[in-house]
């Protein structure tokens, strides 16, 4: 009995440090994911994936920080591509529409009732919805003169994702795929947010090394 139950402390020992391995990061990284941990909103269905929400600055001279909800994979989150959603308009509000109407995994209705999404997307990927730009849903700039346009929405998720991606580095390695409607697919994504670094591929970390899993943009989609 007492060698039966020291194999199972150390088999428990082991896959605990695989575990932990496949998902190392530092104190100060873990306590700022932690920050953003969303437990529970009110009304929530009760999941076991993890969610995140907060503010990622993009421009600290006009004060600008953009908004984002992130939803880990319904299962095997490691092991999923991760899946960064833009609504158009412009002005759309890709938490308000994208992820409380239409493929998040808690959906808005009536009198304010949250339901379970069974069709929601984090079943296949980690799942990022981006309020773009500054003034859309939450994400905010503090200069009463602002500059907008294409060219600053575009830099302005180009600097939101190399920020983001400092705060989970761990999604650095993982496939990345685009996707959006309306006007996300015509000026917001592509061309011009694809094209200024050419984005992914400069952001530090980014770079594949050999014989590691794919990473940088997989694939770019966009629909009406």
């Amino acid at each position: 009995m007492g060698v039966l139950k020291s194999a199972q402390c150390v088999f428990l020992c082991v896959f605990a440090l695989a575990s932990r391995i496949s998902w190392a990061l530092d104190p100060e990284t873990e306590a700022l994911q932690e920050a953003d941990r969303v437990w529970q909103i009110p009304g929530q269905p009760l999941v076991k994936f993890k969610q995140y929400s907060g503010y990622v600055t993009t421009d600290e001279s006009y004060g600008k920080a953009l908004f984002y909800w992130f939803f880990e994979a319904t299962q095997k989150p490691a092991e999923k591509p991760l899946l960064l959603w833009l609504n158009g308009g412009p002005g759309c509000s890709s938490v308000g529409f994208g992820e409380a109407q239409e493929l998040g995994p808690f959906l808005v209705r009536k009198d304010s009732v949250i339901k379970f999404n069974n069709y929601t997307w984090n079943r296949a990927a980690n799942l990022l919805f981006l309020d773009a730009p500054a003034g859309v849903g939450f994400s905010y700039s503090n200069a009463s003169i602002d500059n907008y346009g294409d060219n600053s929405t575009a830099l302005g998720s180009y600097t939101f994702l190399v920020n983001w991606f400092k705060r989970f580095p761990q999604y650095k390695s993982t496939e990345f795929y685009i996707a959006g409607e309306s006007y996300a697919g015509n000026k917001k994504v592509a061309p011009e947010a694809i094209s200024p670094c050419p984005l992914l591929c400069s952001i530090p970390g980014m770079s594949q090394a050999p014989g590691s899993k794919k990473q940088g943009i997989a694939a770019v989609q966009s629909g009406v």
